[in-house]
Formats: C-alpha cells, sequence, structure tokens
C-alpha cells in the first residue's frame, strides 16, 4: 500500500489530470481506493466492504489520498503559475487542469453524500474542497478566464 501512496505522489501532469478525471465521475454512493497511484471508483457491491477491508480500502486512507491529489495539483499549478515565461504548453496544461478541477467539484460533494453520517470525513471533505476552489479561483485569476 505504501507504494501506491508514493505513486500518486507523481506531480505528473498525466497523472493529475487521469485522478481528477476519476474524481469528477464519482457518484453519489461510489468509494474510492488507489490502485498502482490511480484513483478508482468502487461502486456498491454485495461484497464490498468486506473486498475494501481485505484490500485496507480505507476512507481514512481515501482521504489521505485525495489530499495528496489536491497538492500535488496545488504544487504543480504554483510552479507552472510562478514562471518567469510560460509557454503554450504550461498554459495548456493549466487549463487542462482548471476543467478538470472544476467537474471534480461534484464528485467531492457526492462523496459527502456517500459519507453522510461520519463527520470527521465530512470535515477533511470540506478542507479538501476548500483547497480545490482555491486552485480553481487562482487558475481562473491567473488564465484571465
Amino acid at each position: 500500500m505504501d507504494m501506491e501512496t508514493s505513486d500518486l505522489n507523481t506531480n505528473s501532469i498525466d497523472n493529475i489530470l487521469l485522478n481528477l478525471k476519476m474524481l469528477s465521475q464519482i457518484n453519489p454512493n461510489d468509494k474510492l481506493y488507489t490502485e498502482n497511484g490511480q484513483i478508482r471508483i468502487d461502486t456498491s457491491k454485495v461484497m464490498q466492504g468486506i473486498y475494501r477491508w481485505m484490500n485496507d480500502f480505507s476512507r481514512t486512507k481515501t482521504m489521505d489520498d485525495l489530499d495528496i491529489l489536491i497538492n500535488n495539483t496545488q504544487i504543480f499549478v504554483k510552479e507552472n503559475i510562478g514562471k518567469e515565461t510560460r509557454t503554450e504548453e504550461d498554459n495548456r496544461h493549466c487549463q487542462k487542469i482548471l476543467v478538470e478541477i472544476s467537474k471534480s467539484l461534484t464528485g467531492i460533494q457526492n462523496l459527502k453524500i456517500t459519507y453522510k453520517d461520519d463527520t470527521f470525513i465530512q470535515s477533511r471533505l470540506d478542507v479538501i474542497n476548500e483547497k480545490t476552489y482555491e486552485i480553481k479561483n487562482e487558475l481562473s485569476r491567473q488564465l484571465q478566464i
């Protein structure tokens, strides 16, 4: 499991975009887990609880993984925005992140529905949501959209 978390620590644009896309596709009552550095959606099924327990897919680990994703996105954006001279590719990356981070807010809200009875996870999702909005607002200002 440590390998998966360290894989999630990569700041590559492709990894960030893929994981933001996955986050945006979460429906209410879906759960997440991380496999090979990629966020996966775990839809509700009969043996889901046992499967998640056997593979150590806890909601706390999910929140840790989401926090890593948002922190990596924040780092990538700050590095890109902070460049003295940004290339067209830098701008395209930031535009793609802006699109995906905006969509991911829906997934975060759907996770809040999934974990509606867990105030600790709700609070963690609120913090993740706030960080996500900060990234979105910063990109919107910098890209003048």
